[in-house]
């Protein structure tokens, strides 16, 4: 019976696997105990790669930290106001750097070389942030430095002593950083008006002390009324005894305007340029004749004496210009007078060259067109003129062509005078 049972034990144990441990399975057998040595050699390599891992990794962060802690400088070098931030991300960024050197000597100790990497990136991203705001707050300083630039450079700037003088109110004096003269009158909250500033030069630069005079300036026109005066003109005439003298034509003085531009500075006038002329009307020469005809005593003698003309015989004249005519004949006719415009019967202009004449008994001018005469009598000398129109009358009477401004036109009417036949 005890066989059985122990037969029984026997298939009892053979139907129920042992549970045998790894470290037994190392300690009982060859095969384990080579199994096991080749899991504790890869243990150990595998400790040594991530040692040298961690241990290069850590030299980049370093060479990392260095860059950061050598931007935070030369942000501290930029600014005067970074100085405190910028000295402690330094400071910081040699203490992250002290931690990476520990970190290469306790190089066995990963699991505190773990928590020495993760302070260190946690400062380095502090120092960053750190940086970057110093940044940011650098970009504002420098605005703000810009805006306040021009205070600042007016601030710099060497003041000068700059006085205006009034006409009609006080002087206004002032220190200033101005530029120019109108950069003071702008700031200033100066006033003036146009003709104040005609008198300145609102660019003239302000480099000294200086004064000014804001006078008041203003110009105007004025016309002023010139008499022309007339000149005498002298004339002969052979229908006067020689020795007389009459006045043919009064004198009379001529009218012009200038216009002048005036400057006036402080009711005062400093200038007169003349800007404009017209003649209203122009002077009237007085003539006086002097007479060249036969005295008494000549009366007598032979015509071809003195040259002196013959009513019945041909002879010479002298006109009142000096010029000596020969004529063939001479002819008393009465005369009166016409405007100058137009053209006469012949197809000459009507002007002071020609004259009118009567029509004989079959209708035809008694003196024919073309003739050339001369025209003298009492009343004045008209010179060498040419028949050329029709008087519109009858017998030996003329018409003579003057200009409405003649002296002769008003009192002319009817008078007596010699028409010489010129040769």
């Amino acid at each position: 019976m005890n066989n059985d049972q122990n037969g029984q034990r026997r298939s009892a144990s053979r139907q129920k696997p042992q549970k045998i441990s790894l470290v037994s399975a190392i300690l009982t057998g060859r095969r384990s105990r080579g199994l096991a040595c080749v899991i504790v050699a890869l243990i150990v390599a595998l400790s040594a790669v991530v040692s040298v891992a961690a241990s290069i990794a850590a030299s980049h962060r370093a060479a990392s930290e260095d860059d950061v802690a050598a931007a935070s400088l030369s942000a501290k070098a930029d600014g005067e106001k970074d100085d405190k931030s910028l000295g402690d991300a330094d400071d910081e960024a040699k203490d992250e750097k002290a931690s990476s050197d520990d970190a290469k000597t306790n190089g066995g100790d990963s699991g505190k070389k773990t928590e020495s990497e993760k302070s260190s990136g946690d400062n380095s991203k502090e120092t960053e942030k750190e940086t970057k705001d110093t940044q940011d707050e650098k970009e504002t300083e420098k605005e703000e430095i810009g805006e306040s630039d021009e205070s600042q450079n007016n601030k710099s700037k060497k003041a000068y002593t700059v006085r205006i003088n009034f006409y009609d109110k006080d002087s206004v004096s002032s220190k200033t950083v101005a530029a120019t003269l109108g950069d003071f009158i702008t700031t200033s909250g100066i006033e003036l008006t146009d003709a104040q500033k005609q008198n300145l030069d609102l660019s003239m630069p302000i480099t000294s002390d200086i004064t000014v005079d804001a006078d008041i300036v203003r110009t105007t026109t004025e016309d002023v009324e010139e008499a022309i005066p007339y000149e005498t003109e002298y004339r002969e005439s052979a229908s006067l005894p020689a020795g007389a003298t009459e006045v043919t034509q009064a004198g009379v003085e001529g009218k012009q305007y200038r216009e002048y531009t005036v400057t006036i500075v402080n009711d005062v006038e400093v200038s007169r340029e003349q800007s404009a002329s017209w003649v209203e009307s122009y002077p009237q020469n007085e003539i006086i004749t002097k007479g060249v005809g036969e005295t008494e005593a000549q009366t007598a003698a032979p015509a071809e004496n003195q040259g002196v003309a013959d009513t019945s015989t041909p002879g010479t004249i002298v006109g009142a210009n000096g010029v000596s005519y020969s004529y063939s004949s001479v002819i008393d006719v009465q005369a009166t007078c016409y405007y100058t415009g137009g053209t006469t019967a012949s197809g000459l202009p009507a002007d002071e060259s020609v004259i009118a004449v009567g029509l004989d008994e079959n209708g035809q001018p008694f003196i024919p067109f073309g003739t050339r005469v001369y025209v003298v009598g009492p009343y004045g000398d008209f010179g060498v003129r040419i028949a050329a129109d029709i008087g519109g009358f009858w017998g030996q009477k003329i018409d003579i062509c003057l200009d409405p401004s003649s002296p002769y036109v008003g009192n002319f009417g009817w008078r007596d005078m010699k028409v010489y036949i010129l040769d």
